[in-house]
């Protein structure tokens, strides 16, 4: 199990399809999601009656290495197990920011991935935005910690450029210190993966899934410095 990054499921066809004889990503961030992809899985393969049911049979039966890429398993009230086909031969990543769905792997066998680091965060900048290396550098490095370097945020502020080639870093920099909602609202209808929420959605959507008493304390909290909170008021 790791945490969700945008480009893995890219990696994972550049890097290991060599090795399995089918690798197929399958979206479960609900029931329904699931079974469609699924579904299209099935039709992929030419199954006769391509249903989530009949397709997770079929990986049952392979007696060649499958890899599946369960994405964005998000939800809580959802169990994964219906969905999990049973034999030896198969290998299912699961990105997630449950905790619960530990339980569907082997021990040792759950990573936690950490944050992107600054170096990083500035070259996906400048690759997404199409601008050359080092212009402007300062600024794009303020722009960076403006955004904690989350990998969501850095691709949608260069979507944004991208949609507005006119504007500059220092000038997305300025106008989104004073309207944060209202770009992060916007995303550019190009994008450099598969991940359609934009950073306000995916907050929102992971904010109404939190009880209210810990919906009340993060609204309390954002009234304070980021970088300023003391992690003993939380003891």
């Amino acid at each position: 199990m790791i945490g969700i990054d945008p480009f893995f499921y890219n990696f994972l066809l550049a890097e290991l399809e060599c090795r399995y004889s089918h690798v197929f990503f399958v979206n479960v961030s609900s029931e329904e999601c699931i079974k469609a992809s699924f579904e299209d899985v099935g039709k992929e393969l030419h199954l006769p009656q391509p249903s989530d049911i009949a397709t997770c049979q079929w990986f049952s039966r392979q007696m060649k290495l499958w890899l599946l890429l369960f994405d964005n398993a998000d939800n809580a009230d959802l169990n994964l197990h219906h969905f999990l086909p049973e034999c030896e031969q198969g290998t299912i990543i699961i990105t997630t920011c449950n905790h619960q769905c530990i339980m569907h792997v082997p021990d040792l066998h759950n990573w936690n991935v950490g944050d992107m680091s600054h170096e990083d965060a500035i070259k996906l900048l400048y690759r997404a935005s199409c601008c050359t290396a080092n212009t402007d550098l300062d600024t794009a490095k303020k722009l960076v910690d403006w955004l904690s370097c989350f990998v969501l945020a850095v691709s949608q502020a260069a979507g944004f450029l991208v949609m507005n080639h006119n504007k500059s870093f220092t000038w997305y920099l300025s106008h989104i210190e004073k309207s944060p909602k209202l770009l992060f609202e916007n995303c550019s209808k190009q994008s450099m993966d598969s991940y359609h929420k934009s950073v306000f959605t995916n907050w929102e959507t992971s904010f109404q899934q939190l009880p209210d008493v810990s919906q009340r304390l993060l609204q309390i909290s954002s009234f304070w410095d980021n970088k300023g909170i003391m992690s003993k008021i939380f003891c």
